[in-house]
């Protein structure tokens, strides 16, 4: 019996000393293990799934179990057209839009945070940034000049009439890893011309105002097409072409007699009389009329439009958006 007992004391040591014998159970690693995720609206289509994320929710990206590539677009809040008077408003810039595929998430929280687009004044004000975690910022969009040249961002807003500045955009203060792309363009300006600059697009910069008495001013520059969702039910493009992100906003004309448009993927049209917004889009830039310019469609971070003299009121900007794709 002693020798029993001793023997059993002796396995109980060598395995205190020396570790298990691997038989027992192992808690498997839970990036080993099928992908699972939540956040936002969810969307599948073919063999995707997407969460899509906008302004007013406060949801963030979890993911639960498994490691996945996901793409990932980031758009920035479109900057406020100006108001108009004395001189005519500019248009907003588009907030920044970033794009990545191929970004590598395993289990935890990715904070998300969506940004609104700046409202309208003298000179309009930016628009908020948009965040995926703290790897992708996209940089809110300038506002339109309004007595003064547009203020630089995602891309830069257009310039008040008579000013011949170019408000710039600043891709410095969007944050992105190495092989995301950042877009944005410079916003237009208005030498000797009594229409303002259009706001700057995602995918090409604002119009200038061409300098004609009775006044006209610049369109907004269209933004950049990026097939995450499904996009437009239009004739062209396919819907399978994807929607056009982050329209500029249009500058206002100066007393013409047809109204500047936003630019293609939300951006707002000028007010007196209303051009047409940017299509194409999440959602449609608004039309101007009498007495205000188009807004920003939301969830396209387009800007507003911008605003005759007489004090009359520019566009506020469109708000941004986030999307998460990958394949189920």
């Amino acid at each position: 019996i002693m020798g029993v007992r001793s023997l059993g004391n002796a396995l109980a040591s060598f395995g205190y000393k020396f570790g298990t014998t691997g038989l027992e159970a192992v808690t498997p690693d839970p990036a080993s293990q099928p992908f699972s995720a939540s956040g936002g609206t969810t969307t599948t289509f073919g063999t995707n799934k997407a969460h899509i994320f906008e302004y007013g929710t406060s949801d963030n990206f979890e993911v639960t179990s498994g490691s996945k590539n996901i793409d990932i677009l980031v758009v920035g809040g479109g900057g406020g057209g100006a108001n108009g008077g004395p001189g005519q408003g500019g248009g907003g810039g588009a907030g920044a839009v970033i794009y990545e595929t191929g970004f590598t998430v395993t289990p935890g929280t990715y904070p998300i945070t969506v940004g609104d687009g700046g409202a309208s004044g003298r000179p309009g004000s930016r628009g908020d940034n948009s965040s995926f975690s703290t790897t992708h910022i996209a940089y809110g969009g300038g506002g339109g000049g309004g007595a003064t040249a547009g203020l630089a961002g995602g891309s830069g807003g257009g310039s008040q009439s008579n000013n011949s500045v170019a408000a710039l955009a600043d891709p410095s203060q969007s944050t992105a890893p190495g092989n995301a792309t950042i877009y944005g363009n410079n916003g237009g300006t208005s030498p000797n011309s009594n229409g303002g600059g259009g706001g700057g697009g995602a995918g090409a910069v604002g119009g200038n105002a061409p300098g004609t008495n009775p006044g006209s001013g610049g369109v907004g520059g269209a933004g950049i097409r990026i097939n995450i969702v499904p996009g437009t039910t239009g004739p062209a493009p396919a819907p399978s072409d994807g929607y056009v992100w982050g329209g500029g906003g249009a500058g206002d004309d100066g007393g013409g007699q047809t109204g500047m448009n936003g630019g293609l993927g939300g951006g707002g049209a000028s007010e007196d009389p209303g051009g047409t917004g940017g299509a194409q889009a999440w959602t449609t830039g608004g039309t101007g009329n009498d007495s205000a310019a188009g807004a920003g469609g939301a969830g396209t971070g387009g800007g507003g439009g911008g605003a005759s003299s007489g004090g009359d009121t520019g566009g506020k900007g469109g708000s941004g958006i986030i999307i998460v794709r990958y394949q189920v």
